[in-house]
């Protein structure tokens, strides 16, 4: 399972690997919940770099640009191809576009809605981000549960095997 997030936050940009700071440990539990263990998935970003803006000398998130994107896919692509995994998560909408797939809105209405495309199984959910942030109690659980559901699918569809396997 490849598990995609929108770009390096602050923390991930100054390590040099994703998922490293505290939205790290909170993906971790998602995981957890999931039945999953950090070390059976691959985590990477959408985008590679922290894009930012610089307020009262701290380094402010600031959402990747369709350029941006659109500059990291091919890295992404890469990643991909190298990897033996066929079962995507993207966490969010950026993720979901530097993937190029459909509208990506239904899992906003809480459907898990995966896609297939070619040799890649898709699911699109929330960012843990939003989970975490989101502007009112009930739609951080909404997100939560999502975010859980979509790993939960994703590991069982990962446990299937292709034709190609056998």
């Amino acid at each position: 399972i490849v598990i995609v997030g929108e770009q390096a936050d602050d923390h991930d940009d100054l390590i040099g690997e994703p998922f490293s700071g505290p939205l790290g440990r909170f993906l971790e539990q998602l995981l957890k919940e999931a039945g999953l263990a950090r070390e059976e998935v691959f985590l990477t970003q959408a985008v590679k770099h922290f894009r930012f803006e610089t307020r009262a000398l701290q380094r402010c998130y600031r959402s990747p640009s369709p350029e941006h994107i659109e500059a990291c896919r091919g890295w992404l692509k890469q990643e991909l191809a190298r990897l033996p995994a066929r079962v995507i998560v993207a966490l969010g909408r950026t993720a979901a576009e530097a993937l190029s797939l459909p509208d990506t809105e239904a899992y906003r209405s809480g459907g898990l809605s995966p896609v297939e495309s070619g040799i890649y199984y898709f699911f699109t959910t929330w960012h843990p981000s939003y989970a975490l942030r989101a502007p009112d109690a009930a739609a951080r659980a909404m997100a939560r549960s999502h975010i859980v559901a979509s790993l939960r699918s994703a590991k069982r569809r990962a446990s299937v095997k292709q034709c190609s396997d056998e």
